[in-house]
């Protein structure tokens, strides 16, 4: 006799909405079962990103995926956002499940999707996906500006108690665009840079950014130089030739590098590859021929890790530099992450890109969309779709949420001031 999947009896374990109807469910198309030979009434099933096990030949299938290794981060650098003045405050800005918090250094996590549903459903949002961030730079504030949608349709949202409840500031497919880069001014903490919009209200309003001459290229901000917030950085958004500059907070325009033979700052798609040195604010980085390459204000320098890491793979594309981070205690360190998988995809420098050492280590070779190095602790944290990797900071001396992932020989406490809520801590599986 078969069992209609509709009628499998499971138990989810509780916490991150793994008891709603469409995750309780063993069925679909990526759904799949292994017995074990050895004993008739024990299997294994994997369904909806959940593994189940029964021990009792079907009649109950137990939730067994109760260590959080944390969602997919959407697929560029801000996809997570480090508080400026709380190292143990950070968020995540996943796709299909819009945003994670924790403000335990990784310890346990906050879901905050419940308003991000209510958007979609009234058809406010396309999707409910979460791409980029920031917390406003004053201590113990709650104030966050999100972009958040579906992939290349975002709006902007604001929250004043951490994805609690959240405000659409933006409306309307004029306003959606792909806002991959939002930060707060350092020192002015009602400026918010966010793709092509700028607010002067901390994020309760938007106004479009004149590029004046340059609005033909529908210039979108990137970078914001961490030691001046006054000088921002944009790229053309339609064939990530030209890089432009303001000096001004994004009231004047120039372009810092033109479109020249080689030069384009992504491949595939409108995702760039681009980074600017957090202290001296005039090195950029982006793409020659694919390879990544350093820009001083007058000529580019390749760095060859490509050449390294190899041009060919299964794809028939080729391999690319798909991502690059720079370390804001040491501009000298910089990652590149590529976007070829089956090979060596994370590569360090400690030398401002003249020599590179593979670190892809343990890490599985799946390719890198996303990175970005801790402000408080130099730990490069990446992003993928099989959850989220750390490797420690170059001098091996503070490395926190390395050190508890590492420390851990279970992870799960399920615990937050003493109350059970199924969320796992970070740990050896965050």
């Amino acid at each position: 006799t078969w069992t209609d999947p509709n009628d499998l009896t499971t138990e989810p374990f509780p916490g991150l909405s793994r008891g709603s109807n469409w995750k309780s469910k063993i069925q679909g198309a990526l759904t799949g079962i292994a017995p074990n030979p050895q004993d008739r009434n024990e299997a294994v099933a994997f369904s909806r990103a959940t593994l189940w096990k029964t021990t009792d030949a079907g009649n109950i299938f137990k939730d067994v995926s109760t260590l959080f290794t944390g969602f997919a981060w959407s697929w560029w650098n801000d996809a997570i956002e480090f508080d400026r003045y709380n190292p143990e405050r950070f968020a995540t800005f996943n796709n299909d499940v819009a945003m994670v918090i924790t403000n335990t250094g990784g310890d346990y996590f906050d879901h905050r999707n419940d308003g991000v549903w209510e958007f979609y459903d009234a058809g406010e949002l396309s999707w409910l996906g979460a791409y980029s961030g920031d917390f406003q730079p004053i201590e113990d504030s709650e104030v966050m500006v999100v972009s958040l949608g579906g992939y290349f349709e975002t709006q902007l949202a604001r929250t004043e108690d951490e994805g609690i409840t959240w405000e659409l500031v933006t409306h309307g497919s004029s306003d959606e665009h792909l806002n991959l880069f939002i930060s707060f001014h350092n020192e002015d903490p009602n400026l918010v840079y966010a793709g092509n919009k700028i607010s002067y209200d901390a994020g309760k309003t938007f106004s479009q950014v004149n590029f004046g001459e340059f609005n033909q290229y529908d210039p979108q901000i990137l970078a914001m130089c961490q030691s001046n917030s006054d000088i921002i950085y944009a790229l053309d958004d339609l064939g990530r030739y030209r890089i432009f500059r303001s000096d001004d907070r994004g009231q004047n325009w120039y372009i810092y590098s033109d479109q020249e033979q080689g030069v384009r700052h992504g491949r595939l798609d409108r995702l760039p590859t681009f980074a600017i040195d957090t202290i001296g604010c005039d090195k950029v980085y982006g793409l020659v021929d694919y390879d990544l390459a350093v820009y001083n204000g007058t000529a580019w320098r390749k760095t060859g890790v490509l050449d390294l890491a190899g041009h060919s793979s299964t794809s028939e594309l080729g391999n690319y530099v798909r991502s690059v981070a720079i370390d804001p205690n040491n501009p000298e360190v910089i990652y590149a992450g590529m976007f070829a998988s089956g090979i060596s995809d994370v590569w360090r420098s400690l030398d401002g890109g003249y020599t590179w050492e593979d670190i892809s280590y343990n890490r599985p070779r799946v390719g890198i969309a996303s990175m970005k190095v801790n402000p408080h602790t130099s730990e490069l944290f990446t992003g993928s779709l099989i959850g989220t990797w750390i490797f420690p900071s170059p001098d091996l001396q503070n490395n926190p949420t390395y050190d508890k992932a590492i420390s851990r020989s279970s992870c799960y406490d399920g615990l937050q001031n003493g109350d059970e809520t199924g969320i796992d801590s970070g740990g050896s599986c965050f």
